[in-house]
């Protein structure tokens, strides 16, 4: 019996130590300024695809588009920095907007004026933020994964 309710202890603090450490330590562990290192756009082949073919393109002009897309994606994104702040705002070379965390979706929701996102945390450890972040454009969904580091 004595074993038991040890036991039953040690799995209630554990069940203790990990809601208190897992929900309420992400947002401070996000607010700072985080500088993005990588970017992949995962569906730009499919999407580069779809819009050469409405517009009649070749496989040659099709191939020197992706790779412009892929060098513009990465002169637009590596580099640019992102930053959270602790009143719940935050700052882009772009813009500015607020942001929350939530913790039962993991992702952090971003807003820019009428604009409203979801950007979800895959992992993160110390200064270093994996992410992915999906949106519309003009019927043509992006998904794009970045990973950040603490600036």
């Amino acid at each position: 019996m004595k074993k038991f309710v040890l036991s039953a202890v040690a799995i209630v603090f554990a069940m203790f130590l990990f809601s208190s450490c897992g929900g309420g330590n992400v947002e401070k562990d996000i607010v700072g300024k985080w500088e993005i290192k990588s970017a992949d756009l995962s569906n730009l082949d499919e999407l580069v695809v779809e819009l050469a073919e409405s517009f009649g393109l070749g496989d040659e002009e099709i191939e020197q588009m992706k790779e412009e897309m892929k060098t513009g994606m990465s002169e637009e994104f590596i580099g640019s920095t992102i930053e959270f702040g602790e009143d719940k705002t935050f700052v882009t070379p772009d813009g500015e907007g607020e942001w929350s965390y939530d913790a039962d979706k993991k992702v952090i929701v971003v807003k820019e004026g009428d604009t409203e996102y979801d950007i979800i945390v895959d992992k993160l450890s110390g200064d270093n933020l994996e992410m992915t972040m999906s949106f519309d454009d003009s019927g043509m969904e992006f998904k794009i994964a970045m990973t950040l580091v603490r600036k």
